[in-house]
Protein backbone atom coordinates (compact mmCIF):
# COMPACT_ATOMS: atom_id res chain seq x y z
CA UNK A 1 0.00 0.00 0.00
CA UNK A 2 1.34 3.41 -0.97
CA UNK A 3 1.81 5.92 1.88
CA UNK A 4 1.78 9.70 1.59
CA UNK A 5 2.58 12.07 4.46
CA UNK A 6 0.71 15.36 4.60
CA UNK A 7 1.33 18.28 6.97
CA UNK A 8 -1.83 19.58 8.64
CA UNK A 9 -0.32 23.08 8.75
CA UNK A 10 -0.91 23.27 5.01
CA UNK A 11 -4.36 21.64 5.03
CA UNK A 12 -6.56 24.69 5.11
CA UNK A 13 -9.48 25.73 2.92
CA UNK A 14 -7.33 28.42 1.40
CA UNK A 15 -6.09 28.33 -2.16
CA UNK A 16 -2.62 27.44 -0.87
CA UNK A 17 -4.05 24.42 0.95
CA UNK A 18 -5.68 23.13 -2.19
CA UNK A 19 -2.52 23.75 -4.22
CA UNK A 20 -0.59 21.76 -1.60
CA UNK A 21 -3.02 18.85 -2.00
CA UNK A 22 -2.77 19.04 -5.79
CA UNK A 23 0.99 18.68 -5.55
CA UNK A 24 1.13 16.04 -2.82
CA UNK A 25 -1.70 13.85 -4.15
CA UNK A 26 -0.99 14.45 -7.83
CA UNK A 27 -4.47 15.84 -8.47
CA UNK A 28 -5.24 16.75 -12.09
CA UNK A 29 -5.10 20.31 -13.38
CA UNK A 30 -8.92 20.45 -13.51
CA UNK A 31 -9.21 20.02 -9.71
CA UNK A 32 -11.77 22.63 -8.59
CA UNK A 33 -9.90 23.63 -5.40
CA UNK A 34 -12.98 23.42 -3.17
CA UNK A 35 -14.40 20.92 -0.67
CA UNK A 36 -16.77 19.21 -3.14
CA UNK A 37 -13.95 18.69 -5.63
CA UNK A 38 -11.68 17.40 -2.85
CA UNK A 39 -14.29 14.86 -1.77
CA UNK A 40 -14.82 13.74 -5.37
CA UNK A 41 -11.13 13.13 -6.02
CA UNK A 42 -10.52 11.40 -2.68
CA UNK A 43 -13.38 9.00 -3.30
CA UNK A 44 -12.09 8.27 -6.82
CA UNK A 45 -8.62 7.14 -5.69
CA UNK A 46 -8.35 3.58 -7.03
CA UNK A 47 -4.92 2.46 -5.78
CA UNK A 48 -4.90 1.64 -2.03
CA UNK A 49 -3.18 4.45 -0.17
CA UNK A 50 -2.51 5.51 3.41
CA UNK A 51 -2.56 9.26 3.97
CA UNK A 52 -0.63 10.11 7.14
CA UNK A 53 -1.55 13.51 8.59
CA UNK A 54 1.15 15.18 10.67
CA UNK A 55 0.35 18.30 12.74
CA UNK A 56 -3.31 17.40 12.42
CA UNK A 57 -4.32 19.88 15.11
CA UNK A 58 -3.59 22.65 12.60
CA UNK A 59 -5.85 21.13 9.94
CA UNK A 60 -9.03 23.00 8.99
CA UNK A 61 -12.08 21.35 10.61
CA UNK A 62 -14.16 21.35 7.43
CA UNK A 63 -11.33 19.82 5.43
CA UNK A 64 -10.92 17.18 8.17
CA UNK A 65 -14.61 16.23 7.78
CA UNK A 66 -14.18 15.91 4.01
CA UNK A 67 -11.22 13.55 4.53
CA UNK A 68 -13.16 11.49 7.08
CA UNK A 69 -16.29 11.23 4.90
CA UNK A 70 -14.24 10.27 1.86
CA UNK A 71 -12.50 7.53 3.85
CA UNK A 72 -15.91 6.07 4.74
CA UNK A 73 -16.89 6.01 1.06
CA UNK A 74 -13.59 4.72 -0.36
CA UNK A 75 -12.24 1.64 1.41
CA UNK A 76 -8.98 1.92 -0.55
CA UNK A 77 -8.06 5.11 1.30
CA UNK A 78 -6.89 5.06 4.91
CA UNK A 79 -6.27 8.24 6.92
CA UNK A 80 -4.11 8.10 10.06
CA UNK A 81 -2.94 10.52 12.75
CA UNK A 82 -5.93 12.82 12.86
CA UNK A 83 -5.15 13.28 16.54
CA UNK A 84 -1.44 13.62 17.22
CA UNK A 85 0.02 12.28 20.46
Amino acid sequence: MKEISLDGKYLQRTGEGHLYLMQMLDFPEYYGKNMDALYDLLTEIAEPVTLRIENSEAMDAQMRRVFQEAALDNEGVLFVNFVDK
